[in-house]
């Protein structure tokens, strides 16, 4: 490899010995992200780049040296000329150090770091450049002071997941990522290119799969106009080199045997019954799966053979979750496979094509990696799990001597949005799970972050998605979290390097939590403002009536006694432009506050605030996560609400639910509305049925059922909901259970 012209390259003999400074000080706010294991300094100058710098290092090390020398000239201006010359910046890898390891010495104009390995000492020069980047707001700068730094992480396994399938990424911004998490010393990108919305990677022998597989109807245009891309070999290989460089590896993830429409729609034949799908324009999980057939294995094994190529990495993800069994159970050539192997059912049909696939990379000295859906006893043992629905899976491998990598939705989700998964939830995160043994432990390799990329159509979102959160994680990989507010403090000098890297990153944690309070006398609403700089303003819309707006001082919030109103919200940063943005809407009807019994449990997830949040008057949004929905899933419901009034007559109902078949949230199939007088004998009064084309309709809305009737005496009402209880047939999760999400009942 090439280097840099004046910069003198020596051979380090020296060893890494022990420094005796005098006024050197623990420092527990290094400003360093991951925390290091310690860090010791003085206010006296250690090194000084005035005179130009001379770079010295071993044979092993040329990468790390022009990496080094590249960085020090493009993005600090420190000069590397050879005249004049003053300060001496030595790497160095000692075989009597931990592989992991790396330390720093900075004294007497010299900086010296040390490492284990190659990608040890690399990890050090991130924390230099860290300490470059950040000590100094200006790009050039003349010194630092003293410091000593040893550090070891926790986890060698520190990834994060991107996936350019639901919507394509540029190359350049893919390299973008590789220099992000090389500066929070994390070391795997586990890049997502193939799905049933695309296809993204170049195979020769497949020129369809780009061709066809890549491009989807834009479901945002209005003419029918195509969307994707994809990357050439030439595109794979720069950003595999980019990231080697960078002691990044990347780990390609080729779906099987779901997640495949994209390659069936361009290979047909890949299919249980050969008939020509479309590239899905929606998210979803699709019945098109890969069929179990010698040409779906040579296809696959082609395939793997080119992306092995590409891939250096001793590691391919064949993914394995979310496979619709549909297709295999009405396909006789399954039918027929599984008596010819002896398989029990669809289950153990996939088992068998894990396994095939499995032995075809063993073979070819890979190990595979699958979602913990393929774990089971048939799996093959050297395969490693990725733990995503919770921690139970990585905690089953484990204990049966596998390896296994965090990635629980609890807290490694990016995607998900920070109500959910916040950054200090994230920065608390531990991918021991609980009750390990020492042996157990020592098989969890590490963690990853997950970015889906199913609602983060760009660049913008993207960013705002992953940052600040994907920091917090390289600390909790690292294993040094033990101290958010210390993070905190460090994180703060960590947004002028992501502003001078163009990143457009989001907010902490939620901008304000909301909570709301409905008694006799109405519905009130507290604000709390969550950001450390916050602010707030409101203002209330009721009956064609806009209030001017309030900025939030901490004051009680009451929700005018009309009908129905709306509260905006708008909350941020006072020096942030991303402001997050909320509308709650009210109904203030007259069985505010009323008792409901259920015939059977809403979801733990989708409470709605409990067995009193239908009729509380605080209506859902488009969000069915806000937590003002109540999930039932696959059940039939019978509700019974008992009048809270002195007045017994009632003359209108409604109700909302949310339709969303996308993630099998269905309109209910029938609702029947009765009343009693006691409790036991209802009366039938209005019926509802949803038609059919209604369980079609793709998006996300809510449909709202009313009934009036002439004044009746009521001391219940009794809501019978049908469910349309399985995802229907022509649906991708067919057979499923379906959702109904209900919200309030309004009664007046």
């Amino acid at each position: 490899m090439n280097m840099i012209a004046g910069a003198a390259i020596f051979m380090s003999v020296s060893g890494c010995e022990n420094s005796n400074f005098s006024e050197l000080n623990q420092n527990p706010n290094s400003i360093i992200i991951p925390q290091p294991t310690s860090f010791l300094s003085s206010s006296e100058v250690g090194i000084s780049f005035e005179n130009g710098v001379k770079i010295t290092g071993g044979d092993s090390l040329f990468s790390e040296i022009n990496y080094l020398q590249q960085l020090l000239k493009e993005e600090h201006q420190i000069s590397l000329e050879i005249s004049k010359v003053s300060s001496l910046i030595t790497l160095e890898v000692l075989g009597n150090m931990p592989q992991n390891s790396h330390q720093i010495s900075c004294k007497n104009q010299e900086l010296k770091i040390y490492g284990g390995s190659p990608e040890a000492v690399f990890n050090g020069i991130q924390s230099f450049h860290q300490l470059l980047v950040l000590k100094n707001k200006a790009s050039e700068i003349s010194s630092l002071s003293e410091f000593e730094l040893t550090d070891t992480p926790k986890f060698k396994w520190r990834g994060m997941l991107l996936d350019v399938c639901r919507h394509y990424f540029p190359k350049e911004i893919v390299l973008k990522y590789i220099d992000l998490l090389a500066f929070y010393k994390m070391n795997v990108l586990h890049w997502h290119i193939t799905e049933d919305q695309a296809w993204r990677i170049a195979i020769d022998a497949y020129p369809k799969l780009t061709e066809i597989g890549a491009w989807r109807e834009d479901a945002s245009a209005e003419n029918g106009a195509l969307y994707g891309g994809f990357y050439s070999k030439e595109d794979i290989r720069e950003i595999v080199e980019y990231a080697a460089d960078r002691h990044i590896q990347i780990v390609p993830e080729i779906e099987m045997p779901g997640h495949s429409s994209a390659a069936v729609s361009a290979y047909p034949e890949l299919g249980c019954n050969g008939e020509q799908i479309s590239v899905p324009n929606d998210w979803g999980v699709f019945k098109d799966i890969y069929c179990p057939t010698e040409y779906t294995f040579k296809f696959l094994e082609t395939v793997l053979g080119e992306v092995m190529e590409l891939f250096p990495s001793d590691y391919v993800h064949i993914g394995g979750d979310e496979a619709p069994k549909t297709r295999w159970e009405e396909s006789v050539f399954c039918q027929n496979l599984m008596k010819t192997e002896g398989l029990n059912d669809c289950e153990e049909l996939q088992s068998y094509f894990i396994n095939k696939m499995a032995e075809y990379l063993e073979k070819n000295g890979k190990t595979i990696i699958g979602w913990d859906e393929i774990l089971n006893d048939e799996l093959t043992e050297t395969a490693i799990i990725q733990s995503w629905r919770g921690m139970d899976g990585g905690k089953k491998a484990v204990s049966e001597g596998r390896n296994a990598i965090m990635s629980p939705t609890s807290h490694c989700y990016l995607d998900y949005s920070l109500k959910a998964i916040d950054t200090e939830k994230i920065y608390g995160f531990d991918p021991i799970p609980p009750n390990c043994t020492a042996e157990e432990e020592a098989r969890i390799l590490g963690a990853e972050c997950n970015m889906w990329t199913e609602h983060v159509p760009d660049e913008k979102t993207l960013d705002s998605k992953v940052f600040p959160r994907l920091i917090a994680a390289s600390e909790a990989f690292w294993g040094t979290n033990t101290d958010y507010n210390s993070f905190l403090s460090r994180l703060d000098a960590h947004y002028r390097y992501l502003d001078k890297r163009g990143v457009l990153y989001g907010n902490e944690t939620v901008a304000i939590s909301i909570e709301t309070k409905t008694d006799k006398n109405g519905i009130t609403v507290q604000l709390t403002e969550n950001l450390r700089d916050p602010e707030t303003i409101y203002s209330m819309s009721s009956a064609n009536t806009i209030q001017k707006e309030n900025t939030f001082t901490g004051n009680l919030i009451e929700i005018p006694k009309n009908a129905t109103s709306q509260l905006n919200i708008s909350s941020g940063e006072k020096s942030a432009e991303n402001k997050e943005d909320l509308l709650l809407s009210f109904n203030h009807h007259a069985w505010l506050t009323a008792s409901t019994d259920y015939s059977v449990p809403y979801s733990d997830y989708y409470t709605a605030g409990g067995e009193d949040g239908l009729t509380d008057g605080v209506l859902g949004s488009l969000d069915f996560r806000d937590g003002y929905w109540q999930g039932f899933f696959g059940d039939d419901i019978d509700l019974i609400i008992e009048n809270p009034n002195t007045d017994k007559a009632i003359s209108s109902v409604s109700m909302n639910f949310y339709r969303y078949i996308n993630s099998w949230i269905f309109p209910p199939e029938s609702v029947v509305i009765s009343v009693s007088t006691d409790g036991k004998m209802f009366t039938e009064l209005d019926a509802y049925s949803s038609a059919e084309e209604e369980m079609h309709i793709r998006g996300q809305d809510i449909l709202s059922p009313s009934f009036s009737f002439s004044p009746v005496s009521a001391n219940y009402l009794k809501v019978n909901i049908k469910n349309i209880g399985k995802v229907p047939h022509w649906h991708e999760a067919s057979s499923e259970p379906a959702w109904v999400f209900l919200d309030e009942i309004i009664i007046n």
